[in-house]
């Protein structure tokens, strides 16, 4: 290519110096032109980038969250079998021999055949939070509010977890935004306030029945807001006020008439 543009501009100079015809030679000078373009806009980084990724076929399968924002990412790419492997504390292998699952190491010293053997998964076996996404739920009374909340789970059989789904944390949390926005629809917008306990629980219960196929349990639920529109806000602290006014006009008149008495 580098040659082709030299022997390019070199004809052009020619044309230029030798020719009669000045179009011929400004053909020359517009191709040599072209051609230099077309080779800075193939060699510049922007370009590269836009070329399709080739896919790699064969890697090395491991456990990886799912495209959740608001969860950290829990990947964590298993190790080369070297024969010997130390598994850490609190921390699970998950063992393919031949590309069938094998066995699940624990923490502790062990001997694996090189090239028969491979760590498929790593996974770590101690208890984890998970933020529950802001989401959209109606109340009984047709109210819209925006409910979050964060999740505690744990990986209780790394077996379950490497093959029963293949992103078993953010399914867990998926369940966990469900059951919220059904139990907040059975809800009046005052009880869902004071009801924050009895959701928590009931979360928590229905996570860990859908969860035991993913291997995972949820240890415990929290809301943490329940938001209402402006409007009903601003609703709810008039009505607030006008029951503060009205307990004090109450006291002040049950003051007056034990005084009269």
């Amino acid at each position: 290519m580098n040659n082709l543009i030299k022997l390019t501009s070199l004809n052009a100079l020619r044309s230029l110096r030798h020719s009669h015809s000045p179009a011929t030679a400004l053909r020359t000078l517009t191709t040599c032109s072209s051609l230099l373009r077309n080779r800075s806009i193939a060699s510049s980084p922007a370009s590269s980038s836009l070329r399709p990724a080739q896919s790699s076929l064969g890697g090395v399968r491991h456990f990886r969250g799912g495209n959740n924002s608001d969860s950290r990412s829990h990947e964590i790419a298993p190790p080369i079998n070297w024969g010997i492997r130390i598994v850490p504390e609190r921390m699970a292998f998950v063992i393919e021999r031949l590309g069938k699952y094998h066995t699940t190491l624990n923490s502790g010293m062990h001997f694996l055949i090189p090239l028969v053997d491979r760590i498929a998964f790593v996974h770590s076996l101690k208890e984890e939070v998970f933020n529950v996404p802001d989401q959209t739920a109606v109340t009984q009374d047709n109210v819209r509010v925006q409910v979050d909340g964060v999740i505690y789970l744990k990986i209780e059989d790394p077996h379950l977890a490497s093959y029963g789904a293949e992103h078993p944390f953010d399914a867990a949390i998926q369940v966990a935004q469900g059951i919220m926005r059904s139990a907040l629809g059975k809800l009046t917008l005052d009880n869902a306030f004071k009801e924050r306990e009895n959701i928590n629980d009931e979360i928590v219960r229905g996570v860990n029945e859908a969860a035991t196929a993913y291997g995972l349990k949820c240890i415990r639920c929290v809301i943490k807001d329940i938001n209402p529109p402006q409007t009903v806000r601003q609703a709810m602290e008039l009505q607030a006020d006008a029951e503060r006014k009205k307990r004090v006009k109450i006291l002040v008149s049950e003051g007056k008439k034990s005084y009269v008495v």
